[in-house]
């Protein structure tokens, strides 16, 4: 059974097709990036595929599911992580999907909370209010939550934009650590790169396409600077160490 099956996706908005027969399967326990240059479409894609918006023609199965009814098996995280909070501290944001998902109690509930914030490096900040969060912290408790009752597909939107090199390698490092097929929508290629994603396609004027791997490292922002860098002149060790030096040897 395909993880994600998309079967000839079309969409309009305010006139423009901007998915045109889309037809695309993921396969489970694969992590895929996708790509496109802001406003392509990849985020109104992703809520397609999570069941939040119907496409205008074409159908969306999550494990051969209509995504709607794929509760628990499924997960949408927004580019903003504060749009999907609305308990008063982040313990109770993940005690709220062990109890409504997961069915524990809320004594068990909250003993695994806080060994979930614990792994996650926010168990310093299980009473506070997660909109006084740092970005990045805000990130972090998004994807507790979501590894909270461990859906089988997760659909990620932006999840590198605003996060500091050290916050993408603790994201990257928590995403990779979950057993879930995942789609991860943005434009940081070198987020993906990070991750090590099993694939990549892309997505330019509503339609989308495969992306080998050095079609991918070519979007690369550090591939660019390399590749565009006046790099010295290599240098012999024997140049740089004149004679007479105590460092050189004879």
């Amino acid at each position: 059974m395909h993880a994600i099956e998309a079967r000839n996706l079309w969409f309009r908005y305010e006139g423009e097709w901007v998915i045109r027969g889309v037809s695309w399967v993921v396969e489970p326990s694969r992590a895929v990036g996708l790509i496109g240059r802001s406003g392509s479409g990849k985020t109104t894609l992703l809520r397609i595929l999570a069941g939040a918006r119907r496409p205008s023609r074409g159908s969306v199965f999550i494990m051969g599911m209509d995504p709607r009814k794929a509760r628990g098996i499924l997960a949408y995280v927004p580019q903003n992580p504060s749009h999907s909070f609305y308990m008063p501290t982040a313990l109770e944001e993940v005690m709220d999907s062990l109890i409504g998902i997961k069915g524990l109690s809320k004594r068990d509930a909250a003993t695994a909370a806080m060994n979930i914030l614990n792994a996650f490096g926010l168990g310093e900040y299980a009473g506070e209010n997660p909109f006084n969060l740092s970005w990045g912290e805000q990130r972090r408790l998004s994807l507790a939550v979501v590894a909270a009752y461990g859906p089988r597909v997760i659909l990620l939107d932006e999840p590198s934009t605003g996060l500091s090199y050290r916050d993408k390698e603790w994201v990257a490092a928590l995403l990779n650590g979950l057993d879930s097929t995942m789609v991860i929508a943005t434009h940081d290629v070198d987020f993906l790169l990070l991750m090590g994603v099993d694939e990549a396609v892309e997505l330019e004027n509503g339609v989308l396409e495969p992306l080998s791997c050095g079609r991918l490292v070519s979007r690369s922002e550090v591939y660019m600077v390399l590749r565009t860098a006046e790099l010295p002149e290599p240098v012999r060790c024997s140049s740089a160490v004149p004679w007479g030096d105590p460092l050189r040897r004879p």
